[in-house]
């Protein structure tokens, strides 16, 4: 365990000021991630360093589809979560009982870097698997060595953080991709757990900081599948974060606590569909259907995608071939 930032004493409460729920803890009490702990007057990491998973993976099974396209990534997932998601893709690792942490293997943050020295993966590493942002303090540690190794570090996160903290993560970190999961405060607050606006301030602020940003976006089965709704969302991609971002729409599949059927094929063909009239890159995920990049100006293929196997076609750094048009990619 390691002594947590971001928090305050309050009274007899020590009150956590990571993410949005500020949760307020008396001695001994767990926050609602199941991993920071109050213990005499002062709050603890306790999940510091302990691994659930790692692995090689394409970069763009995170999804990320404009940065390092075609290499590989080093995935290092933790425990817990700052959500309850019903449907929770990954509840083995992120509803979990704070006793599990102590079983998990722990690695220290050099050792983190060591291995992605020996595996030399050209995305370098990615925190995720469960949610990365209450990992918080290991999460620092190991993009800071990172950082001085100049291997690039990516967060895959729900985007539920104050701003103080993601500030201070934004100076290490290369790219996010975010979850932003629905566009209502009630489905937030239903089924995740949480509010929607501190997850649209932290798209803000990150696009602001000019680091590189993807969203992927999960239709859920009556649950956040409102056409009128995802409209609106899509407008205010296109408002605060511009028409460039990379857009991923995946399929729901019953897990966890909630049953309802698999997302319609049809249905995710149709909001597929209607992202790409107002956004230029716009990639279906986890189902059969084309998630090539095409320049936006000319329409040229740049990079075949199938499955994650990527093979660039007509684009030189970040530019197309036919027309010279600047993509926002990073090589």
């Amino acid at each position: 365990m390691k002594e947590a930032s971001f928090y305050t004493i309050r009274a007899d409460r020590v009150e956590c000021q990571l993410c949005p729920h500020n949760c307020k803890l008396k001695d001994r009490q767990w926050g609602i991630c199941n991993v920071r702990q109050a213990r005499d007057n002062k709050l603890f990491d306790m999940g510091y360093g302990r691994i659930s998973s790692l692995a090689i993976d394409a970069v763009e099974k995170k999804p990320l589809y404009h940065f390092y396209p075609g290499a590989q990534i080093l995935s290092v997932g933790g425990l817990g979560c700052n959500f309850n998601c019903s449907f929770c893709q990954n509840h083995q690792i992120s509803q979990i009982q704070h006793q599990m942490l102590a079983r998990a293997e722990y690695l220290s943050p050099q050792e983190v870097i060591d291995i992605a020295l020996e595996k030399a993966p050209k995305a370098g590493i990615a925190f995720t698997y469960n949610e990365p942002m209450i990992n918080y303090d290991f999460m620092i540690d190991v993009a800071s060595l990172a950082k001085s190794h100049e291997i690039p570090t990516v967060v895959v996160s729900n985007g539920y953080i104050n701003h103080a903290p993601l500030e201070k993560l934004i100076e290490v970190i290369d790219a996010f991709n975010i979850d932003l999961k629905g566009f209502n405060n009630q489905f937030y607050k239903k089924f995740a757990g949480g509010q929607l606006s501190p997850v649209l301030n932290a798209l803000k602020q990150i696009k602001k900081a000019d680091r590189h940003l993807e969203i992927t976006h999960l239709i859920v089965t009556n649950a956040n599948d409102n056409f009128d709704e995802y409209r609106v969302m899509l407008n205010w991609i296109v408002e605060n974060l511009g028409q460039r971002i990379p857009f991923h729409i995946s399929r729901y599949y019953p897990q966890y606590k909630y049953s309802q059927p698999a997302t319609e094929l049809t249905l995710i063909n149709d909001y597929v569909a209607a992202a790409r009239e107002k956004l230029q890159f716009v990639y279906p995920g986890n189902v059969h259907a084309d998630a090539s990049t095409y320049c936006p100006e000319c329409g040229e293929l740049l990079i075949s995608r199938s499955g994650y196997s990527t093979k660039t076609v007509a684009l030189s750094e970040k530019y197309c071939l036919n027309c010279h048009y600047e993509l926002p990619i990073i090589i």
